[in-house]
C-alpha cells in the first residue's frame, strides 16, 4: 500500500450559498474598484478569507493498493491458421511472451483463443472486446493478437481509444499462393442452354506469373482444359444438357512452394430445368388405363403432349362412309419420320402392328433410341399375339421377348433384388399395394429388371441402348393403383420416377455413386457387383489413395472416409464420378491465407500500437502502464485549527479597520 494526499472541502453551508456570497463579494469589489482601489481590495480579500473558511479546506491522506495491469493476449484458432507453419509458430511465440511477461512486475497476462466463426469468418475483435469487459480502461496495458492477419471484423471507436493493439503475424512475408476465384458461378439454367461461367486465377507473392492452365470437370467426367491470363477476368460457357444438378469443377494445377492446394479448386452446381418436355403418346385400342396416361402426362404444366389414339384399325370392315366418321388417318409420317427427333419421350401404350404401317417407320424409332431418345411401352395383350411390337425394328431394343401366352389371374407386384438399390424403385421397398390381375410374360435380353410380377415374371425393365434409353412395363393394369382398387399402389409416383429416368435425370442415375457426409466423414455407396473397380479418391491437398468398396447388408457397394478434413473430393470408379465439397470451402479461411499486415497495421497505429512479423522475433511491445491502484483508507484534517483559523480571521479583520481608518485619517 502507498499514501497519497489530496486537497478536499467540507463546507459549513450549502454550496448554493457559499455561490451566492462569493458572488456579491465580487459584485461589491468590482462596484467601488473605481472609487478606492486599494480599499476595495482589502474588502474583497478578507471577504474572500471568510468565504474560504467557511467552505473548511482539509488534507486528505488516502491508502491506496496499486492495480496490475492487464495484458490480454489473443490466438487465433481460426482455419486459416493450419497453413504452413503457423500453429508452430503461434504456439512458439505464445511462450516466449509468457516467458518475458511473466517478470514484469504488476503486469497480468490473460490469453484467449479465437475460433472461426458461424460463418468461417476470424471475428477476433468481437473476442477481443468480450474478453476485456470486465477490465477497467485505466488497467488496460494492450492486446497482443497472435494471428496471420486475415481477420473479418474492425474494432468499435472506444476500443481504439482506450487500448493499445499489438499484433504478431504468424505467417511469412514469402507466403505464396494461387487461387480460382468464380466471379458468378450461374444457379441454373433451362437444359439444352449455353451457361456462362466468369472466373478469375489470381496469383499473391508470385512475380511474373504470366498465364496458367484451367481445367473444367464435367458433371460426366469429361474435361476440357485452356490456358489464360493470370489475374484477368475470365468467360467460359459451359452447355447444360441434364435436368437436375450438374456438378462442375474447375481446377488449376499447383506452383512450387504453393501455401496451400485447396483453393486451386473450385465447385459450383448448375440446376438443370427442362423448359417443357415434348411427349408423343401413342394408344392401341382404348382400355381403362388409356385416361390414367393421358391425365398423367397433362397433370404436368411442364409437359407438351401430343396423343394419338388408334380407334379402328385400317384392316377393320366397316361400312360406315367416310364423310359420316369423325376420326382421322393416323399422321404415321408426320411422328415417326418428320417431327420425330423433336420429342423428348415417346410412350407406346398397347400399340400393336397393323398392316398399313411400314417397318420403315419402327427403324426410325430405333435409331431415335439409339441416338438418345426415350421410349415407353406398356404391354397389353397384343404383345402376345402376331400384331406385336417385338416383331418389328423395334424388338432390336424392347428388353422382353413375349412367350405367346397371356398369364391372367391376381398377382401383386414387388420389388426384385436389384430394384431394392435402383434409385427408380428404391423408395417403394417394405411396401404393400393392390393386386393387378393379367401380365405378359416376357424373357429379358437386357436391362435390369426392377419389378415382378406373377410368379416372379419380369413386370418392369429399364434397359441402355445407345446413348437413348428403354423402359418396358409388362402389363397394363398399373390403372388399378390410380384408382385405388384394394389400397392401390403408387402409380403416378412410380410413372414419374421411370419417366424421369428415361430422361436421365442425374438424382436417378443407377450407375452413380451416392455419398452423404456426416459431420466430417464421407459414406460412399454404389450399386454393381462382388468384383466393382476400386476407387480412387483425391483429396483436397491433391494427394490420391484407394478405397475397395464391400457389399453390405442392403446389396450395396460401400466404402468411407473418417476424419476428413474440409476440402473438395474427388472420387471415381471406372466410368463413375462425384465432386463434393465437404465444409465451405469458398470462405475467407480457404481463399484469402495469404498472411497480410493491411488489415491490422492501420488499427494498430490508431490505437498507438504495432505490428511485427514474428518470424523475425521481435517481440518488444511498448505495453502501456497506467500507474492504478484502488482506494483502501483515507483520513481527511482541517488544513489548520479552528483556533489558528478564528485568529487569522481576527487579524484580517484589524487589518481592514487599520486601512479604511487610515484612509479616513488621510
Amino acid at each position: 500500500m502507498t499514501g497519497h494526499y489530496t486537497f478536499s472541502f467540507d463546507p459549513m453551508l450549502p454550496l448554493w450559498l457559499i455561490g451566492i456570497l462569493l458572488a456579491a463579494a465580487l459584485a461589491l469589489f468590482l462596484f467601488s474598484f473605481r472609487g478606492n482601489k486599494s480599499k476595495s481590495l482589502f474588502r474583497f480579500l478578507f471577504a474572500a478569507l471568510l468565504i474560504l473558511f467557511l467552505c473548511q479546506p482539509q488534507l486528505v491522506t488516502e491508502n491506496r493498493k496499486p492495480l496490475n495491469d492487464i495484458v490480454l493476449i489473443a490466438t487465433d484458432k481460426s482455419q486459416s491458421q493450419n497453413f504452413g507453419n503457423r500453429l508452430e509458430t503461434t504456439q512458439t511465440t505464445l511462450r516466449q511472451l509468457q516467458e518475458k511477461l511473466k517478470n514484469v512486475q504488476g503486469m497480468e497476462t490473460r490469453i484467449i483463443d479465437v475460433a472461426s466463426g458461424a460463418k468461417d469468418e476470424t471475428k477476433v475483435f468481437d473476442a477481443i472486446e468480450a474478453a476485456l469487459s470486465d477490465v477497467p480502461q485505466n488497467q488496460r496495458a494492450g492486446v497482443i493478437l497472435l494471428s496471420d492477419g486475415q481477420v473479418s471484423d474492425k474494432p468499435s471507436a472506444e476500443f481504439l481509444k482506450s487500448t493499445p493493439f499489438f499484433a504478431a503475424l504468424t505467417g511469412s512475408k514469402k507466403d505464396k499462393d494461387r487461387e480460382v476465384e468464380l466471379l458468378n458461378a450461374p444457379g441454373y439454367s433451362v437444359v439444352g442452354e449455353t451457361v456462362i461461367l466468369k472466373f478469375r486465377i489470381a496469383d499473391q507473392n508470385i512475380p511474373g506469373s504470366g498465364t496458367a492452365s484451367v481445367t473444367l470437370s464435367m458433371p460426366d467426367g469429361t474435361q476440357t482444359t485452356r490456358d489464360i491470363v493470370i489475374g484477368e477476368d475470365q468467360e467460359w460457357p459451359i452447355d447444360i444438357s441434364n435436368a437436375g444438378q450438374n456438378v462442375f469443377e474447375l481446377s488449376t494445377p499447383p506452383i512450387e512452394g504453393e501455401l496451400s492446394l485447396l483453393n486451386n479448386r473450385a465447385v459450383f452446381t448448375v440446376e438443370g430445368v427442362r423448359n417443357r418436355l415434348n411427349v408423343l403418346l401413342v394408344s392401341g385400342e382404348p382400355y381403362p388405363g388409356a385416361r390414367m396416361w393421358r391425365d398423367f402426362l397433362k397433370a404436368d404444366p411442364g409437359v407438351d403432349l401430343v396423343h394419338f389414339t388408334i380407334l379402328r384399325s385400317p384392316e377393320k370392315v366397316d361400312m360406315t362412309p367416310s364423310s359420316e366418321l369423325s376420326l382421322i388417318a393416323f399422321p404415321f409420317q408426320e411422328l415417326f419420320e418428320r417431327k420425330l427427333k423433336n420429342f423428348d419421350l415417346i410412350v407406346m401404350d398397347r400399340f400393336s402392328l397393323t398392316t398399313a404401317l411400314p417397318d420403315f417407320y419402327f427403324q426410325n424409332m430405333a435409331r431415335y433410341v439409339e441416338n438418345g431418345g426415350a421410349l415407353m411401352e406398356i404391354s397389353g395383350p397384343s404383345y402376345v399375339s402376331e400384331t406385336s411390337l417385338h416383331f418389328t425394328s423395334l424388338g432390336t431394343i424392347l428388353p422382353g421377348i413375349p412367350s405367346g401366352v397371356m398369364a391372367r389371374g391376381e398377382f401383386k407386384p414387388a420389388i426384385t433384388d436389384i430394384g431394392k438399390t435402383h434409385p427408380v424403385t428404391m423408395p417403394f421397398v417394405n411396401q404393400s399395394w393392390g393386386p393387378w390381375m393379367q401380365q405378359v410374360p416376357v424373357q429379358i435380353k437386357e436391362g435390369e429388371t426392377i419389378m415382378s410380377g406373377m410368379d416372379g415374371l419380369p413386370l418392369l425393365t429399364l434397359s441402355h441402348v445407345g446413348e437413348g434409353r428403354v423402359a418396358q412395363l409388362t402389363s397394363d393394369q398399373i390403372w388399378l393403383w390410380a384408382r385405388g382398387f384394394e389400397g392401390g399402389g403408387p402409380a403416378k409416383e412410380l410413372l414419374r420416377r421411370t419417366v424421369h429416368w428415361l430422361m436421365k435425370e442425374p438424382e436417378l442415375d443407377e450407375t452413380a455413386m451416392k455419398i452423404s457426409t456426416d459431420n466430417n466423414n464421407i459414406n460412399i455407396k454404389m450399386r454393381g457387383q462382388d468384383d466393382a473397380q476400386p476407387i480412387t479418391v483425391t483429396a483436397p491437398d491433391g494427394t490420391i489413395s484407394t478405397l475397395t468398396p464391400a457389399k453390405d447388408q442392403d446389396g450395396w457397394l460401400s466404402a468411407g472416409i473418417t476424419n476428413a478434413k474440409d476440402g473438395i473430393y474427388k472420387f471415381s470408379s471406372g466410368n463413375r464420378q462425384k465432386i463434393i465439397s465437404l465444409g465451405n470451402v469458398s470462405t475467407p479461411e480457404f481463399t484469402d491465407i495469404v498472411s497480410t499486415d493491411e488489415k491490422l497495421l492501420p488499427i494498430a497505429k490508431v490505437s498507438k500500437g504495432d505490428v511485427v512479423w514474428a518470424e523475425n522475433k521481435n517481440l518488444n511491445f511498448n505495453l502501456r502502464r497506467n500507474q492504478s491502484s484502488s482506494l483502501i483508507s483515507s483520513q481527511a484534517k482541517p488544513i489548520l485549527p479552528p483556533e489558528i483559523m478564528i485568529i487569522i480571521g481576527l487579524l484580517a479583520g484589524l487589518l481592514l479597520w487599520w486601512n479604511e481608518s487610515r484612509k479616513s485619517r488621510g
